[in-house]
């Protein structure tokens, strides 16, 4: 994914309602255990630590919402 695909992905999922946050959480947390914090208020996506399939997950997901 490009720096420019992943500057709109990372504006997508922040402009997701609050009810479908949670769905971005599981998609990382399923590609990448060690990534999410359990309990936390407020997460922090680093978006390149994610792997291209997860990233199109994402995105995918991001963009049906």
């Amino acid at each position: 994914m490009s720096v420019d695909e992943k500057k709109e992905l990372s504006k997508n999922i922040s402009s997701l309602p609050e009810h479908a946050l949670g769905r971005v959480v599981q998609i990382i947390h399923d590609a990448s255990p060690q990534l999410t914090a359990e309990g936390s208020e407020e997460i922090v996506i680093d978006i390149d630590a994610l792997d291209a399939v997860t990233l199109r997950r994402l995105e995918y997901y991001a963009l049906s919402v």
